[in-house]
């Protein structure tokens, strides 16, 4: 980054598709929340500034889109204009999608607010040849028509909405770029994995198990996995459950009975490759007021 210009992460007002944008700064300062015009490979828009990425990965992540200027109120007006024009154009592309009777699902339309361009976007679940229906979109809006296929994520970021959690979707009002999740993230932060609230409205895994899985799997090499065998009081122990948040570890014992051990009181021999537990004393360990170590409680 050059001393004379900034560059600003930036969010398409229409589809929260995050950029990057690079401005001179001898022209123009932004803070988080300002709007500008910038030049997408699919015309001039109108975005939304959020912020100036300090990480160099979360940087390199965003596609570089030109800077034209700041937005301005007749920007905003010529946005809400299009507005009703987008949705008598999604209801027009729908009466003929099923005129041609195409497997898609339209998710939106889109005006390109500087440039003569009509974006419609769809999802679906194999390939579609939709050549005879720009054909017939061409005479009715006369000007530049293009399909975007989109994925089911995509498909909740442009509609938006409320998650489990009561927050916005993390797609459309955090990153839209997000790392793959997969079940593993789930079963590292201790989640049943037949769990519905792990799948978000898109009917995929929840964006958000990305968030601290990376502090989950730090914290889980603390602690033994379940199955794992260890001696507690001389008594040979299972591991039955990890409490990553409690700092706490379950076992059972050979006759059924069952302990809770800190992780303060765990320790791991690379010699022998085996858990062991030691006499703990700190009034600490554990975020409860039980002992360190507690005697055998009954099933």
């Amino acid at each position: 980054m050059s001393a004379e210009s900034t560059i600003y992460a930036v969010k398409l007002l229409h589809s929260q598709e995050s950029g990057a944008v690079r401005v001179n700064t001898t022209d123009r300062v932004f803070s988080p929340g300002d709007h500008c015009i910038a030049g997408t490979p699919f015309g001039r828009d109108l975005a939304r500034i959020t912020g100036t990425p300090t990480d160099r990965h979360e940087l390199d992540q965003l596609p570089d889109w030109d800077y034209h200027r700041p937005a301005e109120e007749a920007d905003f007006a010529r946005r809400e204009a299009n507005k009703p024009r987008e949705r008598e154009a999604l209801q027009i592309c729908r009466e003929l999608v099923q005129q041609h009777r195409l497997g898609m699902n339209l998710v939106a339309a889109h005006y390109v607010l500087l440039d003569p361009r009509l974006l419609f976007y769809f999802t679906a679940e194999n390939r579609v040849d939709f050549r005879g229906l720009i054909s017939d979109l061409i005479p009715h809006f006369k000007t530049r028509i293009e399909l975007r296929q989109v994925g089911v994520r995509d498909e909740s970021r442009f509609l938006g909405g409320l998650g489990i959690c009561g927050r916005p979707f993390c797609c459309n009002s955090v990153n839209d770029r997000m790392k793959p999740v997969s079940i593993k993230m789930a079963k590292t932060q201790g989640i049943p994995v037949s769990s519905s609230k792990i799948s978000g409205a898109c009917g995929r895994l929840l964006c958000c198990l990305n968030f601290e899985y990376e502090a989950y799997a730090e914290e889980s090499k603390r602690f033994p996995q379940p199955g794992v065998k260890l001696t507690c009081d001389g008594e040979r122990c299972t591991v039955s459950d990890v409490n990553i948040l409690a700092n706490r570890v379950t076992v059972i014992g050979q006759v059924g009975g069952r302990r809770y051990l800190p992780g303060c009181a765990l320790r791991y021999d690379q010699d022998s490759r085996r858990w062991w537990v030691e006499d703990c004393s700190c009034p600490n360990c554990c975020r409860t007021a039980e002992p360190a170590v507690m005697r055998l409680q009954p099933e």
